[in-house]
């Protein structure tokens, strides 16, 4: 469960009722149909760090557009507790496999780990 910090960020912008209830829920604001596939990067960046941003990220995908990119499975990462760095906890083959890693314990609850 967020503790209160991190519910009072997130509830710091303009949130339906739905919303709200998945954030108290989940954690998270924007799960099931509101839910929007992004890639976290970095914190919020304006100005000139927005635009080095934008031109190291453009440097390195750029010339990858277009390209085939085979994607073999998925992983889960957990973040044990607030303000820690994420760590993988499973790989998800999709030929149906999948392979523990250091998280892995935190995927059956804080009790487990």
């Amino acid at each position: 469960a967020p503790g209160a910090d991190e519910l009072a960020r997130r509830q710091a912008h303009a949130l339906s009722p739905e919303q709200q209830a998945m954030l108290a829920r989940w954690g998270y604001p924007y799960v099931f149909d509101t839910f929007t596939f992004h890639i976290t990067l970095t914190g919020k960046l304006d100005g000139e760090a927005l635009e080095q941003a934008r031109a190291g990220i453009a440097a390195f995908a750029d010339p990858l557009r277009g390209q085939p990119m085979p994607v073999p499975g998925v992983s889960v990462y957990v973040q044990p507790e607030a303000g820690a760095d994420f760590i993988a906890a499973r790989h998800y083959r999709f030929d149906g496999g999948q392979v523990d890693a250091a998280g892995a314990a935190y995927l059956e609850g804080p009790a487990a780990a």
